[in-house]
């Protein structure tokens, strides 16, 4: 019996960092996001504080907001990345487990997706109240 690597796309180490630390905030978010409430778009007492700015000008609300779009698209990438290597792992063990994961899979990444979605609503609803 053979075992197979899978294989994991190559990252560079300074993005590695920025990603540890994000998963960190993350966990943070989503366990206190747990004991509040079950609703993807809720955002805590420390999100909004840190979210809040003084007044923008539309050229610097919209450099934020893409700053922010591309942290959040980062950050969802490398969550599916994770999903993809524990998927692909559990199948290469497990080829069985294929028809019971799919359904499992596609919609537990699509309630991250809102997830992410609702925190990139949210930073520009609190960019709009804040100008």
């Amino acid at each position: 019996r053979q075992v197979v690597e899978p294989k994991i796309p190559v990252i560079e180490k300074k993005k590695r960092e920025t990603s540890r630390s994000r998963r960190k905030s993350l966990k943070i978010q989503s366990s206190t996001q747990k004991e509040k409430t079950s609703s993807p778009c809720h955002l805590n007492a420390e999100e909004e504080t840190n979210s809040s700015v003084p007044s923008w000008t539309p050229k610097d609300r919209t450099a934020a907001v893409l700053a922010r779009k591309e942290e959040l698209e980062q950050a969802y990438l490398q969550v599916l990345l994770n999903f993809g290597v524990i998927a692909i792992m559990l199948v290469e063990k497990e080829p069985c487990m294929i028809e019971a994961m799919s359904s499992a899979l596609r919609a537990n990444l699509r309630k991250i997706g809102d997830y992410y979605e609702c925190l990139l609503k949210n930073y520009i609803d609190s960019l709009t109240e804040a100008s």
